[in-house]
């Protein structure tokens, strides 16, 4: 008798616990479940838009590999980049694809546009290294369209990594044309020894070779003024994919 009055009273205990605490219990079962049913189709609606950006841009990848094109697929190619833009701006699809776009801006000489779809691109990524691509490239446009000061800004400080000797010989080159050119050989020095030697930068080591061995204001600012009287001479010229605004 005494055992079943232990389990009576134990099946009471239960009945009062399960009173007070019983909905509690479910609405956290309710919400835990609930919580990982909506995690779930977050991660399934995620995956599936990164799916159908990533055609849009297999397919703007396709267009843009003809060597020339028709008026109606230079309207595709700005139709699928602005699709990516504005339906899918929260995949690294639209800043690859402002990336493209940017490149052929800068081709014709559209710079004002090609800033407006870097800015776009660096608002957008998320990516550290892309985040470098796109800020080296950004400094390029201002420095070309004389806004030096602003396109400093952007690489004043160098990353680590493989584009920290970027950003340095952009600062060389933003030095040189600002006419400070003990500083920009002192940036391309630096943009040299920071040079993979397996990766060797021909171009950069033509502009330090420019400025090998001039050591004092004078010398280079004589060699500044030489530069500019035959610049004078030269016909005008524009900005073309060399100066390397439009690198891939």
């Amino acid at each position: 008798m005494s055992d079943l009055r232990t389990d009576e009273e134990q099946v009471e205990a239960l009945k009062r616990w399960w009173e007070d605490n019983g909905k509690q219990l479910v609405g956290a079962v309710v919400l835990v479940v609930g919580g990982w049913l909506g995690f779930d189709a977050y991660q399934s609606n995620q995956q599936a838009t990164a799916a159908s950006a990533q055609v849009l841009y297999q397919q703007l990848l396709k267009l843009r590999q003809q060597e020339s094109f028709t008026d109606e697929e230079k309207a595709q190619i700005q139709f699928l980049a602005s699709d990516l833009k504005k339906q899918y701006a929260g995949t690294p699809y639209a800043t690859y694809a402002a990336l493209l776009l940017a490149k052929d801006s800068v081709e014709d000489q559209q710079l004002d546009q090609a800033e407006s779809l870097l800015r776009f691109a660096l608002s957008k990524t998320k990516e550290p290294a892309l985040e470098q691509l796109v800020t080296a490239r950004l400094a390029r446009i201002l420095s070309a369209q004389g806004e030096t000061d602003k396109a400093m800004a952007l690489i004043e400080k160098p990353p680590e990594g493989p584009f920290g000797s970027l950003f340095l010989e952009i600062k060389g080159d933003i030095l040189t044309q600002k006419g400070q050119l003990v500083d920009a050989k002192h940036a391309y020095d630096q943009a040299m020894a920071s040079v993979s030697k397996s990766s060797p930068n021909a171009y950069l080591e033509m502009k330090a070779n420019d400025l090998y061995g001039l050591t004092d204001e004078a010398q280079l600012a004589s060699m500044m003024s030489e530069k500019a009287e035959s610049a004078d001479e030269a016909p005008e010229t524009v900005v073309s994919s060399d100066s390397g605004l439009s690198e891939e």
